[in-house]
């Protein structure tokens, strides 16, 4: 168990199932049409099972709202479309239908992948601030898809990456501790033993993962502090060349 940092105030062991998911949208949509809607149906499988997706941040995804469509969960969960193929959605129950804030469309900066045949130019993260129901503390929560060539942290490297990501995180979250809960997922494009995933379990806590075979590349953190329990599982690709990452996370 994490010692409490005093950043965030107690949640008592609130638990909140936390989705990451690279949807491989130029395959699974652009070139195969989208597999008969196998990601869709893949959620749809979870949810069925009694597991529970409260927020969900993904990459490569052009519009969550097919995805979200196929799994039949557009009238249980809203959602909000950014830029650089990045999405979030969140379960209406828990957070209610409209999020409090949010990131611009164009999201931060928060690296450039280097240049080379691996050059998709600046990485983003973005975020949206939502009023959980039951207590009405505000969570932030956010997606982001990390710099290539991998275990890199792009042009100016993991030390700045991880800068970057910190920055934006202490710009935008509250500073009340009541509603200063954090929580962040993604494509981080660095492995376990990167020094950008080092670094960021510094300053974060880094929830467990049990990636399975294949890419290593998709995390949680939450506030420093706030991770009591729970790991990171991969629930199937569902099309995608990435495992879907489903933690339930129970805070402090």
């Amino acid at each position: 168990m994490t010692e409490q940092s005093g950043d965030v105030s107690n949640w008592n062991g609130q638990k909140f199932w936390v989705l990451s998911g690279n949807h491989f949208w130029w395959n699974l949509m652009q070139q195969r049409g989208g597999n008969n809607g196998s990601m869709g149906k893949l959620y749809r499988s979870q949810l069925d099972a009694g597991k529970k997706m409260h927020l969900g941040g993904f990459q490569e995804c052009d519009d969550i709202s097919i995805i979200m469509r196929d799994a039949q969960m557009e009238s249980t969960h809203a959602h909000k479309q950014f830029g650089g193929a990045l999405a979030i959605m969140w379960d209406k129950s828990v957070f209610g239908d409209e999020e409090i804030a949010s990131s611009r469309r164009e999201c931060d900066r928060v690296a450039h992948d280097r240049p080379g045949d691996q050059d998709y130019g600046f990485r983003l993260m973005c975020w949206v601030q939502l009023k959980h129901r039951d207590s009405a503390r505000l969570v932030t929560f956010a997606t982001l898809h990390g710099p290539l060539p991998v275990n890199t942290g792009g042009i100016d490297g993991p030390e700045d990456y991880v800068d970057k990501i910190t920055a934006v995180k202490e710009r935008v979250v509250p500073s009340d501790a009541n509603d200063a809960t954090f929580l962040m997922v993604g494509d981080f494009n660095n492995s376990f033993n990167s020094r950008a995933i080092k670094g960021l379990s510094e300053r974060f806590d880094a929830v467990p993962e049990n990636h399975g075979p294949g890419y290593d590349f998709d995390y949680h953190f939450v506030s420093k502090g706030a991770y009591k329990s729970g790991e990171g599982e991969n629930i199937g690709h569902g099309g995608s060349d990435h495992p879907q990452m489903l933690a339930e996370i129970e805070l402090n």
